[in-house]
């Protein structure tokens, strides 16, 4: 027969609790791991384009006038302001509503 001792007793004991940590880790925490990973991989473009707004924001850009006109030629037709309609006349007898 073998004889044990409290520090043999509280080192198998220590190992069991290792084991049991390790185990618990390798199967319930990795999932939990991979799932953190999967949203921020799923979350990565739009946290960049907050990042490159929040980037623009800081930096103070604002767009010009010009901003949207590039490649156009500056006397350019269609840079011109198009006349506003202003009223709005029909010809011809008012419209009646159906009963």
């Amino acid at each position: 027969m073998q004889e044990s001792s409290w520090s043999q007793a509280l080192t198998e004991i220590v190992q069991a609790v290792v084991a049991t940590f390790v185990r618990f880790w390798k199967q319930d925490m990795v999932q939990v791991l991979l799932t953190v990973g999967m949203f921020l991989a799923l979350a990565l473009p739009l946290l960049l384009v907050v990042l490159l707004l929040w980037y623009l924001d800081a930096t103070g850009w604002r767009p010009s006038s010009g901003f949207y006109t590039i490649g156009m030629a500056q006397e350019s037709p269609m840079l011109e302001a198009a006349p506003k309609v202003t009223a709005l006349t029909i010809c011809g007898p008012p419209a009646v509503p159906h009963a």
